[in-house]
């Protein structure tokens, strides 16, 4: 697949996100019906190749049954792309554990954990009334909390990253304004044995202001492991063990107004 395949998989998402007004479930299965019906395309294709309709005769080409195919390929990246947060790790992980089932034992099994993917993501940091914004998320199988935010698209600015993805997961609008941090780690062989690629992750941090009301409604686009929204105290920060310790203080002393400079936080620093 080439490179940039994602990235307009991804452009195509999001257009359609916002060409739609109903909530996010339903414009999900309204795309795995869309799947349905190129399928179903398709299917009259392959009739009219080998004229198993003897009302309409040889009224296809193989050339046609590839492009149809196709159809129903691209349609099935939007769909995933609009339900999972990250749909080229996803659908890689799919594909490695299908094909580690089907040619085990074969000699055909390319060799796994071959490639690292580096990834931005564009994080706000927003704090109203003396609490702070986080997601709550069910990731690898416990419940953590995220600030904000997500994955950077190819030609948009940090900045712009941030606030998009903020209106997309709580439905807030804000502006991005100082950068905060650079949060860097990669994992480790071993780290998450479920995952095919190593992950190299870059977070920015953004000091974020709210416009408008303050009230979860929640996001048209939010990430598929989110579970709600939750204003959390400044006082509780420093004590919340479901958030990464690297953001911990360092968000209460922003509050309190005792932050210190920008920074960069290694995947080492504990602080």
């Amino acid at each position: 697949m080439q490179p940039d395949a994602w990235n307009t998989v991804h452009a195509l998402a999001d257009y359609y996100d916002t060409m739609s007004d109903l909530p996010r479930e339903q414009n999900w299965i309204l795309q795995v019906l869309k799947i349905a019906e190129e399928t179903g395309e398709a299917a009259q294709a392959v009739i009219g190749l080998t004229g198993t309709n003897p009302r309409k005769g040889l009224s296809h080409t193989w050339d046609d049954v590839q492009a149809e195919v196709a159809d129903v390929i691209i349609t099935s990246m939007v769909a995933l792309a609009r339900m999972h947060p990250d749909p080229e790790e996803f659908f890689t992980n799919q594909l490695t554990a299908k094909a580690s089932r089907a040619l085990e034992g074969t000699g055909r099994l390319p060799s796994q954990r071959t490639q690292t993917r580096i990834r931005n993501s564009a994080k706000a940091v927003i704090i109203h009334d003396g609490n702070v914004l986080l997601t709550r998320n069910l990731w690898r199988g416990r419940e953590c909390h995220f600030l904000p935010g997500g994955g950077q698209h190819p030609g948009e600015p940090l900045p712009q990253a941030a606030e998009r993805e903020v209106l997309e997961e709580t439905g807030l609008t804000v502006t991005a304004g100082q950068l905060l941090w650079v949060r860097e780690w990669a994992s480790d062989p071993g780290d998450f044995p479920q995952d095919s690629d190593l992950v190299h992750r870059i977070e920015i941090a953004f000091h974020c202001t709210l416009s408008g009301s303050p009230e979860l409604t929640g996001g048209h686009h939010a990430d598929s492991d989110q579970i709600g929204l939750e204003w959390v105290s400044l006082e509780k920060i420093s004590s919340l063990d479901t958030l990464a310790p690297h953001y911990r203080n360092r968000i209460t002393a922003l509050g309190f107004g005792t932050s210190e400079a920008a920074d960069y936080l290694s995947s080492d620093t504990g602080a």
